[in-house]
């Protein structure tokens, strides 16, 4: 829907998994990118709770 790549995915049970997931998750792309807001916007609204642990450059390979 919003075409961000996913790298990473893992979750986590919530003290049972009655109670809920936890999920952390790695993607590529910046925070300042539209479609990127527009993912977090979506995930906002389907989560009780939305973090964002960081959003970095990428860095360039070395030669």
């Amino acid at each position: 829907k919003c075409k961000v790549n996913l790298t990473w995915i893992e979750s986590f049970p919530l003290r049972s998994p009655e109670v809920g997931y936890l999920f952390f998750l790695d993607f590529e792309g910046h925070v300042t990118e539209a479609r990127i807001k527009r993912a977090l916007g979506e995930l906002e609204k389907m989560a009780d709770r939305l973090e964002l642990l960081g959003s970095y450059p990428r860095s360039e390979p070395l030669n």
